[in-house]
């Protein structure tokens, strides 16, 4: 696993915490470890930190890991949740996986840990891919029927814009703007979206791609995703990222302008 892992340790022994990292540095993962042991303080890294893999002890005197688990799953649902306790019975790890952790590492069986963050990432990662996936297609269908039930291009276009925004969580007046002077609708590349960047700018590029099969070419294929001119039409233009689509399958459509 090449890529740096960010770790949130919810654990009120220090040294325990140190064991665990070393242990994970041996095994040749690269890591960036942040320990709390209060409420408060998880919170706070969930929101800012945005780890890949959460690792917390089962009991501490502050807080304990089941309430870090119901946290973890309320809030970053996504990111796996490993329980690393020097005791851990039975019937608490099963009600521990029952509740949405992912696995289960004991303290004096630390070698297990890499190998079982490594899995659990690589699983999550799978899973918010395809969930990625299904989140495009499905943009991808309600573009087209956006446009295939708009009156004119000008509806379709704000409809489209709308749907866009609401798949990604974007604020339309930040990602947008009308330049009247030059009838442009001004996408602003310098404000991306905190998380998801990538994602949600190919799901864009795959919008305009639509809006553009369906409204006609743009005589231009550079500058900014949308341009308005005088006679209603909206062009399409961008630089679209050709990998990308041959990765996501973009299809061809059926050209509407021969209805």
């Amino acid at each position: 696993m090449g890529q740096e892992l960010r770790i949130v340790m919810v654990e009120d022994v220090q040294s325990d915490a140190e064991l665990v990292e070393r242990e994970l540095k041996r095994a040749g993962l690269a890591v960036r470890a942040r320990r709390v042991e209060r409420e408060e303080d998880f919170r706070r890294e969930l929101g800012e930190f945005h780890p890949h893999v959460i690792l917390s002890d089962f009991s501490m005197p502050q807080f304990d890991g089941m309430s870090a688990l119901r946290i973890a799953c309320e809030i970053v649902p996504d990111v796996p949740f490993i329980f690393v306790s020097g005791t851990l019975g039975e019937d608490y790890a099963i009600r521990a996986l029952k509740n949405g952790a992912t696995d289960y590492v004991l303290k004096s069986n630390l070698v297990r840990l890499p190998p079982t963050i490594e899995r659990a990432v690589s699983v999550a990662a799978a899973r918010a891919e395809r969930k990625r996936e299904e989140q495009l297609l499905a943009l991808e269908h309600a573009v087209v029927r956006h446009i295939a039930d708009a009156d004119n291009a000008s509806d379709g276009l704000k409809t489209v814009m709308r749907s866009i925004c609401e798949t990604e969580g974007w604020d339309l007046g930040r990602y947008f703007r009308v330049d009247e002077k030059a009838a442009l609708l001004r996408f602003e590349e310098d404000v991306r979206p905190r998380r998801r960047a990538d994602g949600s700018r190919m799901a864009l590029e795959r919008a305009c791609m639509v809006q553009r099969h369906v409204c006609g070419p743009s005589r231009r294929e550079v500058g900014h995703p949308a341009q308005i001119r005088n006679a209603g039409r909206v062009h399409v233009s961008g630089r679209v990222r050709r990998q990308a689509d041959r990765r996501h399958g973009l299809r061809q459509l059926p050209d509407s302008r021969a209805r």
